[in-house]
């Protein structure tokens, strides 16, 4: 799932196209991956911000290997367990670039997946946000993917409509 976000502006040069937040916990097994997998992407204009949920694992050495080989990486360790839906909260809140997406530390993405999704959106702007085919292991996922269509008088409140009628969706 891509969003527009434009509520948070930085100037035209400093502000990534997208903003990409992965709110962690725990996640050593498949972080490397997802991880590995979003630096593939063919737009470079992005930050990542990962938000660690005081896991009990490696995440956090693999997290602070990350920030420390790309700036693109914004590392935050919480302090206290917050929970799983404040930590989704708070790397939507850091994020500043002009769309957004929230990225789990089990998937991974083809290198075209944000490009596609957001010249789609540039080509839209009467759109909201974008959902990618998915698949689990092969064949596409009907419940992760598809054409939804929301109303609402605000971004945030289309986003939130559409997180309910399609969870899960990338």
């Amino acid at each position: 799932l891509l969003i527009n976000q434009r509520a948070k502006m930085k100037s035209a040069v400093q502000q990534p196209f997208v903003s990409i937040g992965m709110p962690v916990y725990n996640g050593e097994r498949s972080l490397r991956r997802a991880l590995d997998s979003l630096f593939r992407q063919s737009i470079g204009n992005v930050e990542i911000i990962i938000s660690d949920n005081q896991s009990m694992d490696q995440t956090e050495a693999i997290c602070r290997h990350y920030a420390e080989r790309d700036s693109r990486v914004q590392y935050i360790r919480q302090p206290v367990n917050i929970g799983a839906m404040k930590n989704f909260e708070y790397v939507l809140n850091k994020a500043c670039g002009k769309y957004f997406m929230w990225a789990a530390c089990d998937d991974y993405w083809s290198e075209t997946f944000i490009k596609q999704n957001f010249d789609w959106l540039e080509s839209h702007p009467d759109y909201v946000g974008s959902i990618s085919r998915a698949s689990n292991g092969g064949e596409p996922d009907p419940i992760k993917s598809g054409s939804t269509s929301i109303e609402g008088a605000t971004v945030k409140a289309r986003v939130i409509q559409l997180v309910r009628e399609k969870p899960g969706a990338n």
